[in-house]
């Protein structure tokens, strides 16, 4: 029962289950009780009503319920998927279920959370799902409870499909988990229920009880679009003593290239990619904007359980650390790299976060579900 419930939820969050840890027999059971099919000579779970049924009824149990399964792999880490970033998705959908602000969610850096042009960011905002961005559009809320397919998660293999989610989205899934080479861990978009306008988040999601600095200014360059498909790699960089036999003073991370201009696409053909995403991004309309960015996107840096404290980004100067060394020297770091994006940058409001978590964890062992106020940022 329990590769049954896996199954099922990996086809739901993830997109795709192959079926590949049952046997030729239990593949047939599979398609004989409308649970799968046969799809690119493959027996895949992808029947909706099959699949909407199964995950109701293990929902009325405590033991195999969607939200202990999510709880039970946040801090796995796979080839597959990542338990942190799946979590966020049952979470989005049930925080937003309660349409709150926009800040209630998502913590603003402080230069961006006190412009005008941002107020938007008070707004009341829906978790959606986009069709045919480039021609009509159609757009349909997302809840824990309903939404436009039973498959909640894609995992696209190629770039290709990224762009295709961001663009068309035949299939109607709300979150897209894009290719490692693209950048962001998770993309979704919210829709403001005053103006009907869109925007799309970028996710960069990290399981750290202490973030480094260095893993901050990478994650960061990861959800920036002047990054997107560009190389972010870092390397080591050591300064040495003057007058010692070669001891290393400092050692830390940096990114290896100092702005995404300068920076080379990852693999053959990726600039093709990033000029048609371009004009896909140019197309979402109306869309939610500062009016200095080129796109309507906000990019989210979400780590847990530590906070990420995004003022570091402000001014990435030198620091210096330690005390004076031989010759006079500090140990200093040299990463004097600054955020030069006009994109909103925003962090997971962790108190929003652990507190819905809780409260869902004493429903589900009471073996109910109720609903989770999501408290207000604004002054009543």
């Amino acid at each position: 029962m329990v590769t049954v419930r896996n199954a099922v939820y990996d086809q739901i969050y993830c997109g795709d289950y192959a079926l590949t840890e049952f046997s030729e027999k239990e593949k047939e059971s599979f398609i004989v009780y409308g649970f799968a099919r046969h799809r690119d000579d493959k027996k895949v779970i992808d029947e909706p009503l099959a699949l909407l049924a199964a995950l109701h009824w293990a929902n009325r149990s405590t033991e195999f319920s969607l939200f202990k399964w999510a709880c039970r792999d946040i801090a796995n880490h796979s080839q597959h998927k990542n338990g942190f970033e799946v979590y966020l998705t049952y979470y989005l959908r049930k925080v937003f279920e309660e349409t709150p602000e926009l800040d209630a969610v998502f913590t603003f850096r402080s230069d961006f959370a006190s412009r005008r042009d941002l107020a938007w960011q008070h707004e009341i905002v829906e978790l959606v799902s986009v069709t045919d961005m480039e021609n009509e559009p159609q757009i349909c809320v997302t809840t824990l409870s309903s939404g436009p397919a039973s498959n909640v998660g894609f995992k696209a293999e190629s770039d290709a499909e990224v762009l295709e989610w961001i663009s068309t989205n035949r299939d109607r899934f709300t979150f897209c988990f894009p290719t490692p080479s693209f950048g962001p861990d998770l993309l979704f978009f919210v829709r403001s229920t005053r103006s009907k306008s869109l925007l799309l988040v970028v996710v960069q999601a990290k399981r750290y009880e202490v973030v480094p600095k260095a893993t901050l200014i990478h994650g960061v360059c990861t959800v920036t679009p002047s990054w997107f498909w560009k190389n972010k790699d870092t390397k080591v960089c050591s300064f040495y003593r003057l007058f010692a036999s070669a001891s290393v003073d400092l050692s830390f991370l940096r990114v290896q290239h100092a702005t995404a201009a300068t920076a080379p696409f990852i693999g053959k053909g990726i600039g093709d990619c990033a000029a048609e995403l371009d004009k896909v991004l140019k197309k979402i309309l109306p869309g939610l904007t500062a009016g200095d960015a080129d796109y309507p996107v906000l990019r989210v840096f979400a780590s847990w359980p530590g906070e990420p404290n995004l003022e570091r980004t402000l001014e990435w100067k030198e620091e210096r650390k330690g005390g004076e060394q031989k010759g006079g020297k500090r140990n200093m770091s040299m990463d004097n790299t600054v955020d030069p994006d006009h994109h909103p940058l925003a962090t997971l409001d962790l108190a929003i976060f652990n507190e819905v978590g809780k409260k869902l964890d004493q429903d589900w062992f009471r073996g109910v579900e109720e609903k989770v106020l999501v408290p207000s940022k604004r002054a009543p």
